[in-house]
């Protein structure tokens, strides 16, 4: 039997770029072959300028060509990279576009907010034991996305511009914040979760990206988020 084609997807975010490498198995499984995460803060002053650094930029091509070669490494012939609230966020996006292409030589695609949390909600229960009916909550560097579905078809969702990022950028003036900017940080993070959809009571949730499993690792006294629950 052919092997099934191997494929590559990453993600550009405000804060990180994620790829994951991975093909069907003969089972019908999803195997992942590599799962990479590393550290670019593309979206660094964005907020603010609503512009992309050239030194952004820079950098996030030197990860896309890292993950390319390996990629390519584990035999994959599709890359296919999507970029979210930075990349939407910035008023100069096509130069990323455009360097992305020239520099890595694979296309960049940005996801608009909804469609950005339809994609969460169907990946997080793509492999997890969820419930018919949950919803997923995505906090990430420049934007928040709510998604609620039952028996595998999405029912409601939501994105906001508030993030991990846009909150320091925004309301820290020092690290660790002192009292003043916590309540500032409150404020302005209530106000942007209150766009988002009542909550069902009852409701089964579901968190991903870095804020979720670091609270998660916290709560466990894990050493790292990719401890076994």
């Amino acid at each position: 039997m052919t092997p099934a084609p191997v494929r590559a997807v990453i993600d550009v975010g405000t804060n990180t770029v994620l790829m994951v490498v991975g093909r069907w198995g003969e089972d019908g499984d999803l195997e992942i072959l590599e799962d990479a995460h590393a550290i670019a803060r593309l979206g660094k002053g964005v907020d603010a300028r609503r512009r992309l650094a050239a030194a952004s930029i820079d950098r996030v091509c030197g990860i896309l060509r890292d993950y390319r070669s390996r990629a390519e490494a584990l035999g994959a012939g599709s890359v296919i990279a999507y970029g979210t609230s930075a990349v939407r966020d910035a008023a100069n996006r096509i130069d990323l576009i455009d360097q992305v292409r020239q520099q890595v030589g694979i296309e960049l695609k940005v996801v608009a907010g909804g469609e950005e949390a339809r994609l969460t909600w169907l990946g997080a229960g793509f492999r997890l034991p969820v419930p018919e009916r949950f919803a997923v909550l995505d906090i990430g560097g420049g934007s928040t996305e709510l998604a609620a579905g039952a028996a595998g078809r999405l029912l409601q969702s939501a994105s906001v511009d508030i993030g991990a990022v846009r909150v320091t950028e925004r309301c820290f003036g020092t690290l660790p914040p002192d009292p003043a900017d916590r309540k500032k940080a409150t404020a302005f993070i209530d106000a942007k979760l209150a766009q988002l959809f009542d909550y069902p009571d009852g409701l089964a949730l579901v968190g991903v990206a870095g804020t979720a499993t670091t609270l998660g690792a916290v709560d466990m006294e894990a050493k790292d988020s990719q401890a076994e629950a």
